[in-house]
C-alpha cells in the first residue's frame, strides 16, 4: 500500500525514496509514525527513521523533530546536548505539539535545561483544555528566556479567555508587541 507510511518506513525501501517520497508535512508525517512505534516499542526504527529524516530531507528538521530525536537518543543513553542545543536555534516551522510523544520529549527537554520546550509544551496542554498548567509553562517559558513574545502573547490568550485574569492581559500583550 503506497499510502500505508508505517508499512513503508518498515520495509526495505530505499531511505532516499521513502523521504522523498513525502509530500505533505514530512516531519508531521515522521512524527505520526514516531507515535506508533513508540506505541511498539521500536526505538531503534524510532532513531533510525528520526536521523534518516534529517539526513535526506534536512529542511525538516524543526525543533520538535530535534527534541524528540534528543528525548529518544537520550532514553538509549546516548548523548543528546547538541541536538538540545540545535532545538533551542531551529526554527519552528510547523511545530505545533500534540502527541504524547511529544509532551515526553518536552519534558525531558525542560529537565535539562531547554529554554524553549517549557512553550511548546504549554502550547499543547492549553490544546487539551488545562488552561492553568499551560500558564504556568509560558511563565516558566518567560523566566528562562523573557524575550520569547510567543509565551508572552499566549500567556495574555490564557490570563484573558480562561484564567479570569483579564487585568493581565492587555499589559502582556502590550509586552509580546514590544518583544517582537
Amino acid at each position: 500500500d503506497p499510502f500505508n507510511l508505517l508499512v513503508r518506513a518498515l520495509s526495505d525501501l530505499p531511505r532516499e525514496q521513502f523521504y522523498g517520497e513525502m509530500h505533505s508535512s514530512p516531519a508531521q508525517s515522521v512524527l505520526d509514525l514516531v507515535s506508533d512505534l513508540d506505541a511498539m516499542g521500536q526505538r531503534d526504527h524510532i532513531l533510525a527513521l528520526l536521523e534518516g529524516l534529517l539526513r535526506h530531507r534536512p529542511e525538516e528538521g524543526c525543533a520538535m523533530i530535534l527534541f524528540t530525536l534528543a528525548y529518544y537518543r537520550g532514553l538509549t543513553g546516548r548523548d543528546c546536548t547538541e541536538l538540545l542545543r540545535r532545538a533551542e536555534r531551529a526554527p519552528l516551522g510547523q511545530t505545533y505539539p500534540f502527541r504524547s510523544i511529544e509532551a515526553r520529549a518536552l519534558r525531558a527537554a525542560m529537565e535539562r535545561g531547554s529554554a524553549r520546550a517549557p512553550f511548546l509544551l504549554g502550547c499543547l496542554l492549553y490544546d487539551k483544555r488545562h488552561y492553568q498548567q499551560a500558564a504556568e509553562l509560558f511563565e516558566e517559558a518567560l523566566r528562562r528566556d523573557p524575550g520569547n513574545y510567543m509565551a508572552c502573547r499566549s500567556l495574555a490568550v490564557a490570563c484573558f479567555s480562561h484564567l479570569g485574569r483579564r487585568r493581565d492581559a492587555l499589559p502582556l500583550m502590550h509586552r509580546a508587541m514590544s518583544l517582537h
